[in-house]
């Protein structure tokens, strides 16, 4: 298989979307962005 991984700006996430989306066996995965980078949480 191939993957691609690519930061879009917020404003093209749907136009972006609508274009993978022309690929029925494509997977595709949307999250977020963490700037924070790692740390220890305390529950």
């Amino acid at each position: 298989g191939e993957t691609v991984f690519t930061m879009i700006p917020k404003e093209k996430e749907e136009h972006v979307l609508q274009i993978l989306k022309k690929y029925p066996e494509a997977i595709i995965i949307k999250s977020e962005l963490d700037n924070q980078g790692a740390r220890v949480l305390n529950n």
